[in-house]
């Protein structure tokens, strides 16, 4: 695999803990034409620490050209870690990668915050 290295657009994102969630990113190239999604898989990836081991690994789907949404169901927002004693948000760091003819560039980052949710820290799902 070969490694693109490529200054990217950081996107921070809000989840909370235990819910379902989606989130489209609309892929384009700086000039604001759509990128050719065909023949690509997008991977996220999301740990608390760079040296960490992955916390979340999926698949993102194409759902038209230059567009891809990432879904995060609640069996997986269940097991981050968001409680703290000054409730405030635990941060994962993600990106996310194209892979394209055996080369892999990635092409959105950002910082994960997860919120405790109330209801789900209630034992109610």
């Amino acid at each position: 695999m070969i490694y693109n290295n490529n200054e990217v657009e950081k996107i921070d994102l809000e989840i909370n803990q235990g819910d379902d969630h989606q989130i489209t990113f609309n892929l384009t190239d700086d000039n604001g034409s759509l990128i050719d999604t065909s023949n690509s898989k997008f991977i996220f990836g999301a740990s608390y620490r760079y040296s960490d081991p992955l916390a979340i690994k999926c698949d993102c789907e194409v759902v038209n050209n230059g567009e891809i949404v990432l879904r995060l169901n609640r069996d997986i927002t269940a097991k981050l870690v968001a409680n703290n004693s000054h409730a405030k948000y635990n941060k994962l760091y993600y990106d996310i990668q194209r892979i394209c003819n055996g080369k892999a560039q990635r092409i959105v980052q950002g910082e994960l915050l997860i919120s405790p949710g109330l209801a789900f820290r209630e034992g109610n799902k």
